[in-house]
């Protein structure tokens, strides 16, 4: 309040202008209220012109008076117009009384310009003045204003010279206002035209309900149309007030039921996290068990996949030589004979060997297969937490798949490496026959081929001799032009023929060639014959060593399936336990669905319950 009088003692002494000592007895007494919201009653005051114009620049910034009366102060257009100007950007005050002030004409316009800017403003009182007047437009710039204002709520027009014309304005302004909601028009001069323009726009306002029209020669019946009209507004506003604050109990109380089911989830979610924290160690310990399980597998793997490769490595190199040592069988039958033998005895042994260690590995086969049916299964139970536990059943496997891949081909090179070895000798002498045959053949055609080209080419040369012959006998100039053509023939006879001569050429030196590439491949047959014979005793001799590491192999895996039963079933039993741990879970999570459920079934049927009671009203 003191900031107040400051600036109108500022505004004074800038503009020249002597305070007014009832104007500070005002602000003194308001300022010694002890209320947060102060009033201004400036009423039955004589203020000067120059005075109401510090007043309204004292406005512009006011943030303290929400109420400003001024009622019969006999204020000039000037002065009202100062005034006003100051409340257009006002955003304290919300009650506005220039009552009993003759305000019209510029005073109307001024009050216009206020309802446009301003938005704070929701009583205006305008009793006992002039703004009706049909002297200027004044009053329909008036409506105008207020059918775009969005605050007011109170408009008080009593004994303001309304005639029929203007109510039809202020109803048209009315219509596109959707804020009013009372509307004081007592002893103004509406008449009968005027009255049905307002029960008109009452009929399709539905925001204003009270309308006050006592005193303008309105017929009785449009009185009572307007009552009945505005007491629908007014229910209907009640009703909405009504629902409004249902809708507010209502989503208070869903608010708390979302709180409690937040609160409800939270606990949940970290039983479950806690939870969840135990499975993951327990995890982690069976992923180092599986670990190390798996470490030893592909140890396992290792050995056995070099061992193998050895021993591919060997059945190869023997089958090479054995085919090499049939293509030179006649020179060296003693040899051979005391070599079969041999190799003979050596199968035999190695054969039954090998049974026993195929009866071994089918049973090893057997062992495999139910620990890695266990594994699928245990896989299958409890899908991502165990990814790793996949990992290990795909590699034991293909650790099986190997092992009876090696031992097939192992057993079906055993059984046929006899069949194959005479096999291959036949087949050998038959390629050289073939391609011996195959040579002649080339030969002769070519040969025949030749012979043919050359009878008929000399065909050819009698054919053109006689028609040479026939030519001359024709005219001059058509034998110019066919001895020209013969003699195109001729020329093209002529190369076809050395075309040929020289393909006869190529031919000859490609059978040449290939007789004497024949005779180097046996020269270096013979030569690795010999070196393949050398190795093969060194392999025969490795031979034993192997047999022993295969049987060293197959005690630890022995060793190794014993271990992984036990591994098996500490994890089935570790398993068993995180499987009852998951159910109690899920038996946990759907019994809180389950109350969810109930909660909002119950919640449902509570609104739906609420919004019947409120239509069967």
């Amino acid at each position: 309040m003191d900031q107040f009088k400051k600036l109108y003692h500022e505004y004074c002494k800038t503009y020249h202008v002597e305070p007014n000592d009832l104007l500070l007895g005002e602000i003194q007494k308001v300022s010694g209220e002890d209320n947060k919201t102060k009033s201004l009653n400036l009423s039955s005051f004589n203020i000067p012109e120059a005075q109401c114009s510090i007043l309204g620049k004292i406005l512009t910034h006011d943030f303290i008076f929400t109420s400003i009366q001024l009622n019969d102060c006999n204020l000039s257009s000037d002065a009202l117009s100062a005034l006003l100007h100051g409340l257009m950007t006002n955003a304290t005050c919300k009650i506005l009384e220039l009552k009993g002030n003759g305000i019209q004409g510029s005073g109307t316009e001024a009050l216009s310009k206020v309802l446009r800017k301003n938005q704070t403003i929701r009583t205006l009182r305008l009793e006992w003045n002039q703004i009706g007047s049909m002297n200027s437009p004044a009053f329909s710039i008036f409506c105008d204003a207020l059918a775009d204002n969005k605050a007011l709520i109170d408009l008080d027009l009593r004994n303001n010279d309304i005639n029929h014309v203007g109510a039809s304005e202020l109803a048209s302004a009315l219509k596109r206002n959707t804020t009013l909601r009372a509307i004081d028009l007592r002893w103004n001069n509406v008449g009968l035209i005027g009255g049905r323009a307002l029960l008109a726009v009452c009929e399709s306002n539905a925001t204003l309900n009270e309308l006050q029209i006592i005193g303008n020669n309105v017929p009785d019946d449009i009185m009572q149309s307007i009552a009945n009209a505005l007491s629908k507004n007014t229910e209907h506003r009640k009703m909405h007030f009504e629902h409004s604050q249902n809708m507010t109990v209502l989503s208070r109380q869903l608010q708390n039921v979302h709180e409690e089911k937040d609160r409800e989830i939270t606990t949940t979610l970290t039983r479950m996290s806690l939870q969840e924290q135990a499975m993951l160690k327990a995890n982690k310990s069976l992923a180092e068990k599986l670990k190390k399980l798996q470490e030893a597998l592909d140890d396992r793997k290792l050995a056995f996949n070099a061992l193998s490769a050895k021993y591919t490595e060997l059945e190869a190199s023997i089958t090479v030589a054995k085919q090499e040592n049939d293509d030179l069988l006649n020179k060296m039958k003693k040899m051979e004979i005391g070599h079969h033998e041999s190799v003979h005895q050596i199968q035999r042994d190695h054969k039954q060997e090998k049974d026993d260690l195929i009866h071994m590995q089918d049973k090893l086969q057997r062992d495999l297969k139910e620990s890695l049916d266990v594994q699928r299964r245990l896989t299958e139970k409890i899908h991502d937490l165990e990814r790793k536990n996949e990992k290990l059943q795909t590699t034991v496997h293909e650790l099986h798949e190997t092992i009876a891949m090696n031992d097939r081909t192992h057993q079906i090179k055993l059984t046929s490496s006899d069949d194959e070895i005479q096999r291959l000798k036949l087949k050998h002498k038959e390629d050289l026959k073939d391609h011996e045959l195959v040579a002649n053949r080339d030969i002769q055609r070519l040969k025949e081929a030749h012979t043919a080209s050359e009878q008929t080419l000399k065909e050819q040369l009698s054919k053109l001799e006689n028609i040479r012959i026939t030519l001359e006998r024709s005219r001059n100039n058509q034998q110019s032009i066919a001895y020209r053509e013969l003699q195109q023939k001729l020329n093209f006879q002529s190369v076809e023929i050395e075309s040929l001569k020289r393909q006869i050429a190529s031919v000859e030196l490609t059978i040449h060639a290939k007789d004497s590439e024949i005779i180097e491949t046996r020269e270096k047959i013979k030569t690795d014959y010999e070196k393949k014979f050398r190795s093969i005793q060194q392999d025969i001799d490795l031979n034993g060593e192997l047999k022993q590491r295969v049987k060293q192999l197959e005690n630890e895996l022995k060793d190794q399936h014993f271990t992984d039963q036990n591994t098996i079933r500490e994890l089935q039993s570790r398993l068993a336990e995180l499987q009852t741990t998951l159910t109690h879970r899920d038996q946990e999570i759907s019994r809180l669905k389950l109350e969810e459920e109930h909660r909002l079934q119950f919640l449902r049927s509570a609104i739906v319950d609420y919004i019947g009671t409120g239509t069967d009203h």
